[in-house]
Formats: C-alpha cells, structure tokens, sequence
C-alpha cells in the first residue's frame, strides 16, 4: 500500500520496533473514551516507511484544536524511521489520500466548529517549526496573504496560478 499523508497515526505503546524506541506513545489504557475499531493500520510511504497496527477513536487534540471520537491509527511495528525525531504522522492532505476508515482531522474539526476557517499555516525553521491551525500568526509576516483555490489532484493539494516570491525573486510559478 502507498499512501500520501492524510492519515493521523501515533505510535503504541506496544510497538517494539527500534524505530519507536525514542517516540512518544500512545496507550488506550490510560483513557476513558479510547474505544478499538474493527479495522488495522496498514500504510506505506515513498520513502520507505511502513507501519502497520491498529485503530482507535478517542479524543484528539492538536495545536490547541479537539476533536472527539476522531479515527486514527496506532503503529505497533514500524520500519524505515530511524533517526526520525518525530513520532508519527498528522495528515493534512485530502480524503482521497485516506486509508483509514476516516477523514482528515481538519474536515472534522472544521465541521465541530472546532476551527472557525479551514486554513493552515507553518512556520518552518531549523528549531522550532510550529503549525497553526485555524489561521496564521500575523506577527510572523508582513504585507497580506493571497489567497488561491484548491482544486484536488489525486488526492494531493495542488494550486493554480500562484508563485512563491522570496524578496524581490521569484521562485516558482504554479500553474493548472
């Protein structure tokens, strides 16, 4: 199976895999509204990466955001992340990427009015990346963001007629 990232999934605190030696875990046992579906994790990406295990629904919450009864997956075995810091995967791509019986976290939070807007924004940096959901943090640019549609191209995000400018150069034109 590949799959490109519109699945949320954590590692167990099963999982005994190397690659989950370092990560934080998550262990149903400690929550009251943990429930165990029908279903099981099984997810491959391009570079590498598998994970296979099961699926819960509990409550979720990121970046101050809560959704409940929210569908994810829970990796007890896993290969090809070593060395990754990070602990599993938050998808932010669209429902045709999904292999969990779910759809995206933001959907649902968007429909919870746990979001008031379906937007995203990233500070990226070497340290201390961070994720906004809802909006952006406006101490963080200057000037006003220009806003494109989304269309959907097998699943992935994909914009039309936009460029990515850094100063005065331009770095990439976007096109449909």
């Amino acid at each position: 199976l590949a799959a490109g990232s519109s699945d949320l999934w954590i590692p167990s605190y099963t999982c005994t895999s190397p690659e989950c030696k370092s990560k934080h875990k998550y262990n149903p046992n400690n929550s009251s509204t943990s429930v165990r579906r029908n279903d099981t994790l099984n997810t491959g990406y391009g570079d590498g990466t598998r994970v296979s295990g099961s699926v819960y629904s509990d409550t979720v919450v990121v970046a101050g955001v809560e959704v409940k009864d929210y569908t994810f997956g829970v990796a007890e075995a896993m290969t090809g992340q070593t060395g990754v810091s990070e602990d599993g995967i938050l998808g932010l791509g669209l429902p045709g990427l999904m292999t969990l019986p779910s759809v995206p976290i933001l959907y649902r939070a968007v429909t919870e009015k746990a979001m008031q807007k379906y937007i995203f924004a990233f500070k990226l940096s070497k340290n201390h990346s961070e994720l906004y959901l809802g909006g952006t943090d406006e101490s963080l640019y200057t000037g006003d963001i220009e806003y494109h549609p989304l269309m959907e191209h097998r699943g992935f995000w994909q914009i039309g007629n936009a460029s990515l400018s850094v100063g005065s150069t331009v770095s990439s034109t976007i096109g449909v």
